[in-house]
């Protein structure tokens, strides 16, 4: 059969149907003159023939839309209705007007079926030809400005019927009275249908234009004239002048029920009338008409959203970086069409925006965002009073998708309220997108005055996926650039790997256009807002921290234009920090609190719906998972907001007062502010529950999650972020935040090693042996740099020492200690023994006794003259450095171990497969040889020895702190001994002298017995790994200064403790050599490293010495006389190598000077207010392999004491821990003998 043939053939059938018929005469009705009876006719059979489920209906429209007489008539009297609707609905009666009557319910038919061609509903099978002239016909035609008018004129009369219905129920006075008044109220009027399709057609239309697609379609004269028109400002304006009038009369007809009942409640037999037709529930009859607004609300919200996601689907500068490679390599068509098609994108993100910067979009987006925040915390309007606020917008889920902390009851929101969970029992959500929408699109927009402003401090801001809170816009003023944070760190950070999650593009941008604005947001709702919808909060934070930074730009900007230009120079040299203080970030005091909140929620939700958020969604769970994908897809944003590099942080000390003894006595409202907000808490909480599986993608670096971002952020240094928290902090939740980060960093050294089973060679071709580093190098780029750049320093552990070393160099410092109350050499912490043995008077220095410092830290008993925030932060630095000395040493033990491994396979001295010696090989070209990221022997080396000398730089003070208590024990013994001789009354006399001396010498000799303890731990293995790294490890990459730390610290261990050290330090296995002593090894190393120095006598020093610890290592401990000299005038040769921080050559008395401020580690944990119980939780599992953090905070995890022979020395954080330390090394302590 021919093509035409069978063209009727189909048809036929169609075109004898009613609803064809019905059609064809619609199309040819003239609409413009009074109504006849057959136009009436016609007009309500349109309703049968625009019913779209019937399929007889689809066949008759398809048929009618492909052919072109029938499709132009058709438009033609939509059009027509349109126009006609416009005026009608203008009139006072409308609703009582015969043609309007006849109008409406064709427009409604017709505008459903045209929205539906549009959209490419499934059932019509309309060409896209077809379709495209549709769309022509609309534009030629101006509908859409039409559409736009009638929804105007439409909410204009829906308003004036419900004012009309809003007076009668509030002169009802009986039952009668208000079932009359409230005639129809449960259904919807004419004017809020016809304003609700047109609405849809406009949003269709929008939606339509905004789509950006591979068809080649162009809709650039339907965004022309969709932007002319205002379609999506009219739709926004109708709708909420809809929601406002349903809320009258809602609100109406509930007062008038409630009225009504308490004047007839006894004549209706004490039964409440019904407020509509006294069926049902009244409050539910009574919120008919604001359902059915939200009903179009909703489409609008939706409309939005939709534009939104396309508009982010394209803004991706990954995306678009790879469209112009693949164009570059396809040749020059290929570039000139990618050049093309990105000029298409371009005007089309422009046009989006200008659609959606719409004021009253813009209006209707803000209310949205009041009535969810309303919704989720079950409070009222926040801010500024608005417009009668619109509904709380709900979708149903299913129970069994989804988790009881994402519901809204009933009592929070409207929503249903959850009864047994049982399968397929649906609960009420809110729905989230437009919110998440409307806050991506306002942090991406600029401040509403502030347009030059704005962009200045996005090209601050980093560009790529950095936030609005990046802390960028700040880094040109003077005194403030030492404190902000560089554009590219963390490298590994989540919220910079997952592009988009906080912002599109440069955060305050203004887009592309730069015309989108930030409405003038109310921030006390944005702050106020809880955790019905984690990710909508975490959103608002953003925006509230970027809305205050960039006002307090503007602030400091508009004092320096006042201040002029001579003034403004005068600020670059001298100005002091705290006038700049509030310009760091804004007033952001506020926002910490709510920030703490929604972290404990993200780890709440994650403990409650068991899921981890090390993995974050990336350990195979699906959506049918009890896995809550709200905090998974919050926890990144809330990294961002409370890391140092993008939030809020804690204002740091103001120059002058930022050393020890400079510190102010209190501390600045901001950082009091910050401090007291539970900050520290909930960031300690949430790297437990980041870093709390071993092992995990995050761990491993997954692209999607990043690493150790927020960590890193913390810890890379000590001044900026910690001293005032060390000052001013609460103890304890700074204490039990020190030892997570110490556990964490603990876990990251696992993530730098070849994870090298023992006694095997080093091979990367089976998956057991596979790297992380590898993993991680190439999936982050960055990451791994950043923390093997962690471990060797700078971080928090360097800083402290570099802090406390700055504050008592010098004369100046010098001169402050006496004005603190420290004579010069004087141990502040020996002043209650001193006291006791009445070597010097009770009363302290100038300083005299500070009662509000010794409160602050836990001891009211004694006063130690010292200020508060002085003794604070010394007892703080004790605990950190020897807390933090535990992990650093397990941490450099195991990594030299692995170091060691990797520079034998990379000197074929242990076998490995080619692949593996590659690797390991030590490239030719220096800065790949230099670069971190690389897994190299090199890069190994270089980072197992970084870790071993920042143990022995930490190590050294806690030597001096140990020579220190046994100084004041050997005295207080001398000085009981010289009581007790003489004659019986001498004796009698000085009995209780003496006690009290033997007390204060058994008290010394146990604080020196905790630092011995600890420094035989820690030294040992240490230097046992690190030396044996040396010998074989790649010279050009382990630096001279890791060798005279590791020199020095064997030769003061040897000094101090001869036979202990000697047992402890066994000989050293070499690849071609018998074992040796360690002395022997590195008195070969420092042979051939340091006699090309220059520096003979040094070295000549250093080779006797060596030669003595080689000696007393053979003899198994001993010092024969001379010996100890020797050993400690090669510990001052080393001084000329060694550096803390960025001194260089080193003060010859800096340990000395840091370990006379340290108090002993009972003391310490005294002023700092820990028991036993938080003491030994603090301490951490003794097991050594243990990278476990169970609980909440390292104050609250669980210790179990061994109840063994050891009398508790140990403590264990599971029962699995203990057998494991039990089998590896305790028995031989605890064990039977």
């Amino acid at each position: 059969m021919p093509p035409r043939a069978q063209r009727a053939a189909q048809l036929g059938p169609v075109e004898d149907s009613a609803a064809w018929r019905n059609l064809k005469e619609l199309s040819e009705c003239e609409l413009a003159a009074p109504l006849t009876p057959r136009v009436r006719r016609l007009l309500a059979a349109v309703i049968f023939s625009t019913q779209a489920s019937n399929p007889e209906v689809q066949r008759a429209w398809s048929s009618a839309w492909a052919q072109p007489k029938l499709r132009i008539g058709l438009f033609v009297v939509l059009s027509t209705c349109t126009r006609r609707l416009v005026q009608l609905s203008l009139l006072p009666d409308a609703d009582d007007d015969e043609t309007y009557a006849a109008l409406y319910p064709c427009f409604l038919g017709l505008g459903n079926v045209f929205r539906d061609v549009v959209r490419g509903v499934q059932g019509f099978q309309v060409a896209a030809d077809a379709i495209s002239e549709a769309i022509r016909l609309a534009v030629d035609s101006q509908l859409p400005a039409a559409l736009a008018r009638l929804a105007a004129a439409a909410a204009q009369a829906e308003t004036r019927q419900a004012q009309r219905r809003v007076a009668l129920l509030r002169a009802a006075r009986s039952v009668r009275a208000l079932r009359a008044a409230d005639a129809g109220g449960a259904s919807a009027s004419s004017f809020l249908l016809v304003g609700g399709s047109c609405i849809e057609l406009l949003t269709a239309f929008l939606v339509t234009a905004a789509d950006i697609s591979e068809s080649g379609r162009d809709f650039s004269a339907l965004e022309r004239a969709l932007e002319d028109s205002g379609a999506l400002g009219a739709a926004a304006r109708a709708v909420i002048s809809l929601a406002a009038a349903g809320a009258e009369v809602d609100a109406a007809k509930l007062a008038a029920a409630a009225a009504v009942g308490a004047v007839g409640g006894s004549a209706a037999g004490g039964r409440a009338p019904a407020a509509a037709g006294g069926r049902g529930d009244a409050r539910e009859d009574a919120l008919a008409a604001r359902n059915i607004a939200a009903k179009h609300v909703l489409r609008v919200c939706k409309c939005v959203h939709i534009m939104w996601e396309l508009y982010a689907r394209v803004t991706n500068p990954n995306a678009e970086a790879a469209a112009a490679a693949a164009a570059a390599a396809a040749g020059p068509a290929a570039v000139a069409a990618a050049a093309a098609a990105a000029a298409r994108q371009a005007a089309k993100l422009q046009w989006l925006e200008r659609v959606l910067s719409h004021p009253a979009v813009q209006h209707l987006l803000l209310q949205h965002l009041l009535a969810q925040v309303v919704a989720a915390d079950g409070g009222s309007v926040y801010g500024p009073t608005l417009t009668p606020r619109l509904p709380a917008l709900m979708v149903p889920l299913l129970y069994t998708t989804c988790h009881t902390l994402g519901y809204i009851d009933a009592a929070a929101g409207g929503g249903a309220t959850r009864s047994t969970g049982a399968p397929g029992e649906l609960a009420m959500l809110l729905l989230s997108d437009a919110t998440n929408a409307a806050l991506d699109m306002w942090a991406l927009a600029s401040l509403q005055d502030a347009a030059g402003t704005a962009a200045g401090a996005a090209e601050h801001d980093g560009g790529s996926g950095s936030s609005s809170g990046s802390g960028q816009g700040f880094a040109h003023q003077p005194g403030i650039a030492a404190f902000e944070p560089r554009p590219d760190w963390p490298p590994g950070a989540p919220w910079k790997q997952a592009y988009g999650a906080v912002v599109l593009g440069r955060a305050a941008s203004g887009g592309r256009s730069g015309r989108l604005r930030r409405p003038p947001v109310p921030m006390a709702a944005l702050e106020a807002l809880r955790c019905g919808c984690l990710v909508a909060a975490t959103k608002a934070l953003v925006l509230a921290f970027s809305n205050r930074k960039l006002q307090a730009q503007q602030r400091q900007q508009q004092r320096q234009q006042q201040q002029g230009t001579a003034e403004a120079e005068a600020g670059v040299s001298g100005g002091a920090a705290p006038a700049h203080e509030a310009d760091l970030q804004g007033d952001v005091r506020a926002l910490r609190r709510p920030l703490a909140r929604v972290a404990h929620a993200c780890v709440d939700t994650a403990a409650a719906t068991g899921a981890d958020l090390g993995h974050s969604g990336m350990d195979g769970k699906g959506p049918n998972e009890e896995v809550y994908h709200e905090a998974v897809a919050a926890v990144g944003i809330v990294e961002h907001l409370m890391s140092p590099c993008g939030g809020p942080r804690i204002p740091p000390l103001p120059a002058g007062h930022n050393e020890l003894l400079t510190l102010l006595p209190a501390p600045l409202p901001s950082q009091a502010a910050a401090l007291s907000s539970g900050y520290l808490p909930a960031l300690e909480r949430l790297l437990r529950a980041l870093h709390r599986t071993r092992g995990s993608e995050r761990q491993r670096g997954h692209r999607l999650l990043g690493g150790f971002g927020l960590f890193a952020s913390h810890v890379r240094s000590f001044v900026p972020t910690w001293a005032a928290a060390f000052a001013y902090g609460q103890p304890q939740e700074v204490a039990s935040l020190v030892a997570t980060c110490a556990s964490v960093m603990r876990l990251l050294v696992l993530s730098v090693d070849v994870l090298r089973p023992p006694g095997t060679s080093v091979t990367l071709r089976t998956a057991a042996t596979y790297t992380v580093a590898v993993q991680v190098h190439n999936d982050t780029p960055g990451e791994m740099a950043m923390r093997r750049g962690l471990l060797h320093g700078p971080n928090m552990l360097r800083g402290l020492l570099d802090w406390l070393a700055d504050s008592t160099a010098g004369e100046s410092a010098a001169a402050l200690a006496t004005a603190a109350g420290l004579a010069p050499g004087e141990c502040w912490w020996q002043r209650q023994w001193s006291r006791r043995l009445a070597l010097q008077p009770p009363a302290g220095g100038p300083g005299g006794s500070s009662a509000g410092g010794s409160d602050s830290c836990g001891s009211t008993a004694v006063g130690w003259g010292l200020p508060g925030p002085v003794l604070q932060a010394l007892a703080l630095s004790s605990f950190t450095l020897r807390r933090w000395l535990l992990s650093m040493s397990r941490a450099a033990q195991h990594l030299c171990t692995q170091a060691h491994g990797v520079a034998l396979v990379a000197a074929d001295f242990l076998p490995g497969d080619t692949l593996s010696k590659a690797m390991y090989a030590i490239p030719s070209d220096p800065g790949a040889a230099l670069d971190d990221d690389c897994g190299h022997a090199g890069t190994h080396g270089r980072a197992a020895a970084g870790v071993a000398r920042m143990t022995f730089q930490a190590a050294a003070p806690l030597m001096h702190a140990f020579a220190l208590c046994e100084e004041h024990a050997a005295a207080a013994r001398a000085r009981a001994g010289n009581n007790s001789s003489g004659g019986a009354a001498a004796a009698a006399a000085g009995g209780a002298e003496s006690g009290e001396a033997k007390a204060v010498a058994a008290e010394a000799a146990a604080a020196a017995a905790a630092w011995k303890q600890l420094l035989l731990e820690c030294l040992p293995p240490c230097i046992m790994a690190a030396a044996q790294l040396v010998a074989v490890g790649p010279a050009t990459h382990i630096s001279r200064a890791d060798l005279c730390w590791l020199v020095q610290a064997l030769l003061q261990l040897l000094a101090t403790w001869p036979e202990e050290a000697s047992r402890r330090l066994g000989p050293l296995s070499m690849p071609t050599l018998p074992p040796v002593h360690v002395a022997t090894a590195l008195h070969a190393q420092v042979g051939m490293r340091l006699a090309a120095s220059g520096r003979v006598e040094e070295v000549r020093v250093l080779k006797e010495a060596l030669r003595v610890a080689q000696a007393v290592q053979e003899r198994d401990g001993g010092l024969a006389p001379g010996e100890r000299e020797a050993l400690q005038a090669g510990c001052t040769a080393t001084a000329s190598w060694c550096e803390v921080g960025e001194r260089a050559p080193l003060e010859p008395d800096w340990a000395r000077r840091v370990g006379a401020l340290l108090p002993p580690p009972g003391l310490a944990a005294e002023l700092l207010g820990l028991g036993a119980g938080v003491g030994s939780a603090l301490d951490g599992c003794s097991n050594e392999e243990c990278v476990a953090m169970p609980g909440d905070s390292a104050a609250g995890a669980p210790a179990r004491r061994c109840g063994g022979r050891c009398g508790g020395a140990v403590s264990y954080c599971c029962e699995t821990c203990q057998a494991a330390h039990w089998k590896a090394a305790h028995k031989s302590a605890c064990g039977k003998k």
